[in-house]
Order: C-alpha cells, then structure tokens, then sequence
C-alpha cells in the first residue's frame, strides 16, 4: 500500500516540474511499514487513475461551483474561446472588489500563465486572498501550492491546514488528497483511520478512485478501526451538510469486500463481465472456471446486479462475486479477494 500513495505524491510532485522529486517521508516509512502487503500494478494503475483527478481543468471545476453573475460569466466565456486578455482582465475587475470566485480565477490565471506570466508568488497571493474568505477551491489550491513548494516555502503543515479546510467543505480533490496525507504523514501525523475515513467521505461523491482506495487502505485495519472510520466519515457528513451526489450511493457498502453484493465489481456490460472474470487468476496461477448464476436486481450504483460463480480447480476453492452493470467509465483494476488479476490489453 505504501507504494500505492508514494507514487501518488511522486505523480504530483511531477507536475510541477520537480521530475526526480521523490516524496521525503517514503524512504523511512518503506522500513516502519512492515505490513507484507505488496504494491502491485493494480495500485500503480489505481495512482494513475488518481492523479489524473488533479490534473482535470481547474477552470471546469470552478465554473461547476462558481455562481454565475456578471463579470464571472464573461470571463469564463473569454477564456473558452482563448480570449486569456479579456478573461484577465474580467477576472481581475472582480478580484479587486474582493470576488472570492474572481480572485481564484486570477489565480489561476497566473499559477498557468494563461495571459500574463506564469508567476507563483501571485497566485498564492491570490489564492490566499480567497481561501481567508472561506472559498474552498482556494483553500484547497493554496494548499496546493504549499505541498509542492510553488510561490510559497514548501510546508506540508501549512499544506495539511488549508487543503482540511476545503476537505470539509466537500471539495472532492482535497477530501482524495488530505487522505494520501494522513496515509503518508505528509504534515499530519500517520493515521489510516482518518485515510479511510476521508475516502469513504469521498464515495459519497461518487468518487471510483476513492473507492478503489478504501479497499487498499482497509487491508490495514481491523474491523473495529474500520468502524471508527465509517462512523467518523459519517459524522463529518452529518456536520458538514455534505450531500451525496447519487440518491443510491448511501445503499454502497464500502466495509464489504469487491464483490460482495453491497460492493459490487463495476463493468461494462455482459462483454465487461466477460473480460473481468477472464483477466482473474487463482492463486495457484490458473484461469477459474466461472458460470452466470442470474440477475438479482438494482444494485447500489442503480444498475443491474448480476452475480457469478467462480471455481479453481486447484485446492477446490470457489466464490460468488457480484457485478453491476453499465458502467461504461469506470475500470476496476483491483481483483476480488481470494484471487489475482492479470493486465488488460
């Protein structure tokens, strides 16, 4: 597992031009984490998946939690169409009258260098300007900044401090990043509770990344920490008014091992199934033998539930693993317990 989030932090650090950065806390924590678990591509693959959530257009998300007015509007219609001159200055207008949206859009402006040169310091200034405001892009960006050493001194406390602050008001990136943060002790201490408890927050999102996490980092754990966590996450949801973004999504299980019924194996449809069920291997390295047992109804992501019976010849062991249909853009790239998972093509 701690391969898993190492690469994930090396991912990001990457970002920022630092190719050969290497997380520091991931040389010591390799010894103190004696755990037997092994990485696997499958966490390689899962990191990659991860990442890219950061790297998505800052611009869309801002828009999508951005109200619209005047000003706000034009800017964003500037900078669609590459206009980044009118885009600046629509911007600019409304982050000197202190626009916590306006100022972020400034800031980002210059940490990309979409119309002006691409400086750093200004952004932190603005972002900074907009996260004592409460706004959580720019909590979670000034975050951001201090994690990567960029326009401000490298500070994973400082880090830690604000990207909380926009985990907790449901910002899905800072929710996905404060729990790598908590796995790593990256500025806070080390705490897989919390890791959990902040992925499983997630999920309410409809995060397939944070789903996939919550089963590495429950590897780790035992049931009652598990329980701590669940508990917890619900807590901050109950606190924080944090809604899920499916009316279905509460029914997922995120304590119950992939493919049980109330955590199902996402696929794409009958050929999804198929090509899942022949990328699994036994133990002993074998192809099992699988048979389709039926339907049993909606599924907790809406879809329907179709469950398998899997057989290994060898040490005559078998399983049922339950799969939800019509998930054209997700990739489970993790196997369910008892068995390995050979790459795709």
């Amino acid at each position: 597992m701690l391969e898993f989030f190492c690469l994930f932090r090396k991912q990001q650090l990457e970002r920022s031009s630092r190719v050969n950065a290497v997380p520091p806390l991931c040389a010591w924590q390799a010894v103190l984490w004696q755990s037997g678990r092994q990485g696997g591509v499958h966490m390689m693959r899962l990191a990659s998946k991860i990442a890219l959530v950061f790297v998505a257009c800052a611009f869309v998300a801002l828009a999508l939690a951005a109200p619209a007015g005047a000003g706000w509007d034009e800017g964003m219609a500037a900078f669609e169409r590459d206009d980044y001159e009118r885009a600046l200055s629509e911007f600019q207008a409304l982050a000197d009258q202190g626009d916590a949206d306006g100022q972020v859009g400034l800031a980002l402006m210059y940490a990309e260098g979409y119309g002006v040169v691409q400086d750093h310091v200004e952004a932190a200034r603005w972002y900074r300007l907009a996260a004592q405001q409460g706004n959580a892009a720019g909590q979670f960006k000034l975050g951001d900044l201090y994690l990567q050493g960029l326009g401000v001194a490298e500070d994973y406390v400082e880090a830690a401090l604000w990207i909380d602050r926009a985990a907790r008001q449901g910002y899905l990136e800072a929710q996905l990043n404060i729990a790598v943060m908590h796995a790593l002790g990256e500025g806070v201490p080390v705490d897989l509770v919390q890791a959990y408890a902040w992925f499983a927050l997630a999920t309410a999102q409809a995060s397939p990344e944070a789903v996939g996490a919550v089963h590495l980092v429950s590897g780790s754990l035992s049931d009652e920490e598990i329980a701590e966590a669940v508990a917890m996450a619900e807590a901050m949801l109950a606190e924080h008014g944090i809604e899920p973004a499916l009316g279905d999504l509460p029914a997922l299980d995120v304590s119950a091992p992939l493919g049980a019924r109330g955590n199902p194996v996402r696929v794409d449809g009958p050929s999804g199934e198929h090509e899942y069920l022949g990328r699994l291997r036994c133990l002993e390295g074998d192809a099992p033998m699988f048979e389709r047992l039926g339907s049993v109804g909606e599924g907790p992501y809406g879809s329907i539930l179709d469950v398998y019976d899997l057989r290994c010849t060898e040490g005559d062991r078998s399983a049922q693993v339950y799969m939800d249909m019509y998930h054209p853009d997700v990739l489970v790239d993790f196997p369910v317990p008892g068995f390995t998972l050979a790459p795709g093509q």
